[in-house]
């Protein structure tokens, strides 16, 4: 009896445990609306703009997944080709952000402003590549 309690014990915190949340951070899908208030807001974040069937962007989401599991960052994905809010997307694009050409593209953006961007797509999905940017923008310790 007593042998059936401890594996059930061990069971417990095995699931307990073992299948607890491995990212520190978290990616937020947000809507071209909700991204135009943050910027209103005076807000900074993290974000980027990425396509539905963009190869690129799907290989960017797991880089941004590796750096979420090691650091506690909340990055911001807005869908750029969402046809149910073009107005939005466009105002987006043409009132706040410098340019949106390709995707996907990354912006660091402090106090509603965007301070830098980037659209390297082969670039980008390079863990290392994407880490040393946060570094050099003082997001991330160097």
């Amino acid at each position: 009896m007593k042998k059936i309690v401890k594996v059930i014990l061990v069971l417990s915190l095995m699931m307990l445990y073992g299948c607890g949340n491995k990212f520190k951070g978290k990616i937020v899908e947000k809507n071209a609306g909700e991204i135009i208030e943050m910027f209103k807001n005076g807000e900074s974040f993290l974000m980027y703009a990425r396509q539905k069937d963009c190869e690129t962007c799907a290989r960017f989401k797991i880089t941004l997944q590796d750096l979420i599991s090691e650091y506690d960052l909340t990055i911001y994905s807005m869908l750029g080709d969402d046809e149910s809010q073009t107005d939005s997307i466009n105002a987006v694009i043409y009132n706040y952000l410098i340019r949106l050409e390709y995707t996907p593209t990354f912006y660091i953006v402090r106090d509603g402003k965007v301070v830098h961007y980037d659209e390297q797509g082969k670039s980008l999905v390079e863990y290392d590549y994407l880490k040393k940017m946060l570094e050099d923008y003082d997001v991330l310790p160097k």
